[in-house]
């Protein structure tokens, strides 16, 4: 449907009233959460039904002068909200571009060694031409051997593909959204397998064809002589080799900028006190409670836990910053009738010292403002972009709401790199509120939750679903789609590292296999086995070099992509550049050292015995 999410009972709509009594939601019009999903009749034109759906809202909203709701006509896709999109859709272009990328450094690495190959048999196939055999029989004979090892690579892919996406997003979905529970099909679907053969002949086809050609065009002289060489240039293989290098060095430059992002939101400060914090949750809305019993089960439990050892203070908000909800709203400013969106929250009084955000203008809330819909406190942002170059003090907001106190930014949606506008009014507890406990530093917050909910679940029989955490569990879940990301990067790049280290050693050693009778020539006009070994490495790094600085262009634009999953780190970050071409370098000099060493151990007698 259009959430993920799986529920485990569907109830009527109009029985919600029932459970929450008194509260009519089904005929509020201020209920803010309510979706209609309705589908299209066979042949229906969709310009035509957005039309009549954009007509129906204008006058929808006219009659309760509302602003315009949002109407998504579309298909039942995850990604077909806007919302969705907007949070999910840079992970899956990031890993869409590096697994091309990998298979684009794959083929590549894999034409280099064809081209190794075709060389090596070129005494194989001069004999064969010599005997009768024409040039494109040859040509197509390397090609049907690109086109089996490319269909046994898509075969096996194929395979993986039955149980790896199912595994990985269960383990995901297991790990960031404990509470509830998401329905993900993972089965065989032709298009996946059609694809995936697409490419195996797609990608045999054009980097099994370069190969093949040279290797059918060798002289048939130069392949029937003993110890003979085919003359393909090195040039190819010395292309290929930057390309791969290019290739890593981007692959590589955005796992170390994911890497530094999750290092700074593991240090990062989200704004207020988490790490002294647990968060309690009544699920008063799951009990029956009705909208007048709300508060005084909430009061009730605040002040039981009031009297636990450890506790320093207790508030309660709709919205726990960080936490997997958040209420936005749109409403227009006063003064400019300019439209405004920003995050919104409700809760007590207290909340802004309880949760140690400071007041940077104006003041906190009273008591008596819980009762009254008259004072709204902002952040910073909100507040500059509200109202640029101007004192937000006294400002009206949402209505006639008027604005107390300014508060320093803090993370209320994601541990993102930017800070997003919010606004927060004073309320007495409803059924969505949660309660926030600070305690004294050095408790146990893992001990305190226990003890919570113990008490809860004691005290009143409409609290025995309440449930605790520590804050730093929520922290924790904040920072998974960083982790998660950063780790399919690593991975990634890992391999794109190794890819291009068997290219490296395969250029290397076929350099070495190729010149044995040049190094031989060396040695015996007296060169130490000590400058043939800098000689070939200084060949190899060279190229390694010149394919890392053309690639640090790409892995700044593949930075760019990033962004939204970058926190606190550019996209053209030095550390992460420098420290990818002080891998590349050190990986691409272990990997040319052993042909280097083969290549000073070379005895000049044995080799000018040749030719």
């Amino acid at each position: 449907g259009p959430v993920p999410v799986n529920p485990t009972l569907w109830i009527p709509a109009p029985w919600k009233d029932i459970l929450h009594p008194g509260t009519a939601s089904m005929d509020n019009a201020d209920n803010c959460c309510a979706r209609v999903v309705g589908r299209l009749k066979d042949g229906a034109e969709r310009t035509q039904a957005q039309a009549e759906l954009n007509a129906l809202d204008a006058q929808y909203s006219q009659d309760l002068k509302r602003t315009k709701a949002r109407v998504l006509l579309s298909d039942l896709t995850l990604l077909a909200d806007p919302r969705n999109k907007e949070g999910s859709a840079p992970a899956f272009v990031a890993v869409s571009t590096a697994s091309f990328l990998i298979l684009v450094l794959a083929c590549a690495n894999v034409a280099n060694l064809q081209l190794a190959r075709g060389v090596s048999r070129a005494r194989e196939f001069s004999v064969r031409v010599s005997l009768g055999a024409s040039r494109g029989r040859i040509l197509r004979q390397l090609v049907v051997e690109a086109v089996v090892l490319s269909a046994i690579a898509g075969s096996l892919t194929a395979l993986m593909t039955a149980w790896a996406p199912g595994a990985i997003m269960r383990a995901v979905a297991s790990a960031t959204n404990a509470t509830n529970t998401l329905n993900f099909t993972f089965s065989n679907d032709w298009r996946v397998v059609v694809f995936v053969a697409a490419v195996s002949l797609l990608a045999a086809l054009l980097f099994g064809l370069a190969p093949a050609w040279s290797a059918s065009r060798n002289s048939v002289s130069a392949g029937l002589q003993e110890g003979g060489r085919a003359t393909a240039s090195g040039r190819a293989r010395k292309i290929l080799l930057a390309i791969q290098i290019v290739l890593c060095t981007i692959l590589l430059s955005g796992a170390s900028l994911l890497v530094r992002a999750l290092d700074e939101a593991q240090h990062a400060d989200p704004g207020f006190a988490a790490a002294q914090m647990i968060v309690v949750n009544p699920n008063l809305d799951s009990n029956g409670v009705s909208e007048a019993q709300t508060a005084g089960a909430a009061d009730a439990l605040s002040a039981r836990i009031r009297t636990l050892p450890g506790v320093e203070a207790v508030t309660y908000a709709v919205v726990v910053p960080l936490g997997q909800r958040n209420d936005t709203v749109t409403t227009e400013l006063p003064a400019t009738h300019r439209p405004i969106s920003f995050n919104f929250n409700s809760g007590g009084a207290n909340f802004f010292e309880t949760m140690g955000i400071p007041i940077v203008a104006g003041r906190a809330f009273n008591e008596a403002e819980e009762s009254r819909n008259d004072a709204v406190i902002v952040n910073e942002t909100l507040a500059k972009l509200a109202w640029p170059n101007e004192n937000p003090l006294g400002k009206a907001l949402m209505g006639t709401r008027i604005v107390v106190g300014v508060v320093r930014d803090f993370h209320l949606r994601e541990l993102g790199p930017s800070l997003e506008p919010a606004a927060f009014v004073p309320s007495h507890p409803t059924r969505d509120s949660q309660l926030i406990v600070r305690f004294h530093r050095g408790d146990s917050a893992q001990a305190l939750a226990g003890m919570a909910v113990k008490l809860a679940r004691g005290m009143d029989r409409r609290l025995s679903m309440t449930s605790a955490e520590p804050y730093s569990a929520i922290i924790d879940r904040a920072r998974q789609a960083t982790i998660l990301v950063a780790a399919i990067a690593s991975v990634l790049s890992t391999l794109a590292l190794v890819l291009a280290c068997v290219g490296i050693y395969g250029v290397a050693a076929y350099s070495v296999s190729q010149r044995t009778r040049e190094i031989g020539v060396r040695m015996a006009l007296g060169a130490r086995p000590q400058s043939i070994a800098r000689m070939v490495l200084g060949e190899n790094l060279r190229v390694v070099l010149i394919g890392a600085t053309l690639g640090i262009a790409g892995a700044i634009a593949f930075g760019r992509l990033l962004t939204s999953l970058l926190y606190g780190v550019a996209p053209g970050d030095p550390i992460a550049l420098f420290s990818t071409i002080l891998i590349l370098l050190a990986t691409a000099g272990a990997s040319a050292w052993l042909p280097a060493r083969r290549a000073a151990s070379v005895d000049p007698a044995i080799t000018l015995r040749h030719d």
